[in-house]
């Protein structure tokens, strides 16, 4: 009975100092519970970051450039970025998870330094961190992995710069205002189209429904903050002066940069040579377009057609240089372009 009790206590203490010398991190974790957020507002000065089926979506700064990179979301700020990615995988672990991101780095950098695990609590939640100061061909470089687990996926920001604490504002960003529910915020990506018809225009076509739409006297505007689309049928100019057809249009705007650029409500806008395109029958000449609106830069492009008396039918899209999901907005506002129809 002694040596069982003196086994039990040995046993018991052997814990208790498994459980001093391990980094509290490895003692136990947090699982955080997904919110449920939606139609939540865009204030400024942020810009929204969202993407087609990548999972998540969040605020950065919006004199931050973003991107897609390395399967990542990524924002740009001074000298360094700042990747965001999500994974679906069950059972994940800080220990596990850091363990395999010191081999990562390892098998990358020259030298390597790492801080123990860290918990860090940012808004309602509660992630894991570990910095890395890491050896370049160039000198030295900080790495702060982050870790926020949920019961069937986890999310990683990796925060990458020539100095340590550099990246701190965009990443308590990123990680407080990150949701993950579809539709968490206003103007967030989205495939869906809506069907929009201007009897006295004639114009019938179907439009993105995470941007705004404004119905006009002579077709639609549509915004949002990394895209803008036209669809009008233009008879005058705003001096009141007859636009008879096509090449009057093309001539005029030669002669004044700023003639399309009024129509979209943009600093400047330029296009270059076009080509013929058939759009719901009619005859379209489609020209790249770039232009400038609040200071950024966008592309897309302008397509002219006679209308059936004078004047012309206007259809154009610009979308952000740069932009989250520019490729996949791209195709989303040509495929808005081609579906109109005329009455």
């Amino acid at each position: 009975m002694k040596k069982k009790t003196l086994f039990i206590a040995i046993c018991a203490l052997l814990i208790i100092a498994a459980l001093i010398i391990l980094p509290s991190a490895l003692r136990g974790y947090t699982v955080n519970k997904a919110d449920k957020a939606s139609e939540l507002s865009v204030p400024a000065p942020f810009a929204l970051y969202s993407g087609k089926d990548i999972g998540f979506s969040f605020l950065y700064p919006e004199e931050c450039r973003a991107g897609w990179e390395d399967d990542s979301a990524c924002i740009y700020y001074g000298d360094g970025k700042l990747l965001v990615s999500r994974t679906d995988k069950k059972g994940m672990s800080p220990e596990k998870y850091f363990k395999s991101c010191d081999k990562l780095m390892l098998s990358m950098f020259q030298t390597v330094e790492s801080t123990p695990i860290q918990e860090v609590p940012v808004g309602g939640k509660t992630l894991y961190l570990t910095r890395y100061k890491v050896g370049t061909g160039d000198g030295t470089m900080i790495i702060d992995r982050y870790l926020e687990l949920y019961r069937s996926f986890y999310l990683q920001y990796t925060a990458m710069s020539p100095e340590a604490n550099a990246l701190n504002t965009p990443v308590y960003y990123a990680i407080d205002t990150l949701r993950v529910s579809d539709g968490a915020y206003q103007g967030a990506f989205s495939e869906k189209t809506e069907l929009h018809k201007n009897e006295e225009a004639g114009i019938f076509l179907r439009l993105p429904a995470m941007l705004t739409t404004e119905e006009l006297t002579v077709g639609f505007i549509s915004r949002g903050e990394n895209c803008v689309i036209l669809a009008v049928s233009c008879d005058r100019d705003d001096n009141g002066n007859a636009i008879y057809n096509r090449q009057d249009f093309i001539d005029r705007a030669a002669e004044n940069p700023d003639f399309v650029a009024g129509y979209l409500g943009a600093e400047s806008a330029v296009f270059s040579e076009g080509r013929e395109t058939q759009l719901a029958g009619r005859s379209f000449y489609c020209y790249p377009m770039t232009m400038t609106a609040g200071g950024r830069e966008f592309s897309g492009q302008v397509c002219l057609a006679n209308a059936d008396e004078t004047g012309v039918y206007l259809l154009c899209y610009g979308v952000r240089d740069g932009s989250p999901a520019e490729t996949e907005l791209t195709a989303l506002c040509q495929e808005s372009l081609e579906s109109i129809s005329f009455d």
